[in-house]
């Protein structure tokens, strides 16, 4: 692989950032979720293209790709303030997505991604963040852990397409 590089995302990543989010959905939660989860996020592609569209110059929300090899293969969204009630209340940022490409993981493009947005969030004032993660996900729990990151106490039910999920929360500061 040759280095990589991350810009903010254009209205034209859309299909491609919709398709690796799939793509990596399926690789990380295969043992965690059922297939149909799965079938279903697909189905609903030409829809989640759209609401990329509509989403990605919304206030408060920053959209970044990372590029390698001529395309797409890490994707990252946060925002300044959580959609997670309690976390709102008591003022934190939330990085919401940031996946890699499998055949692009370990190769300091998740570092690179988390760097950037501390460094924007702090840019825009925010002092503390948070992140949601599958309870059963513990590769990516590891690496919050990793990167400084403190479970919080309880847990939240992650509901889609009808299925719940135990999703907890780490917390970072800025």
């Amino acid at each position: 692989m040759k280095e990589f590089s991350i810009r903010k995302a254009k209205k034209k990543d859309a299909r491609a950032w919709t398709e690796l989010n799939n793509r990596v959905w399926r690789a990380a939660y295969a043992n965690i979720m059922p297939e149909e989860v799965f079938v279903r996020r697909q189905e609903e592609t030409e829809e989640r293209i759209s609401r990329f569209s509509k989403t990605l110059h919304e206030k408060g929300v920053f959209h970044y790709v990372a590029v390698a090899d001529k395309k797409n293969v890490g994707i990252l969204r946060f925002r300044t303030l959580s959609p997670h009630q309690k976390y709102q209340e008591q003022g934190y940022a939330d990085l919401q997505v940031i996946y890699i490409d499998a055949a692009y993981q370990n190769k300091g493009i998740g570092r690179a991604f988390f760097d950037l947005c501390m460094k924007k969030l702090k840019k825009c004032g925010c002092t503390k963040m948070v992140i949601g993660c599958l309870k059963e996900n513990l590769p990516t729990r590891d690496v919050y852990e990793h990167w400084g990151g403190k479970l919080d106490a309880g847990e939240e039910k992650f509901v889609t397409f009808g299925q719940e999920f135990p999703e907890v929360f780490y917390l970072f500061d800025l």
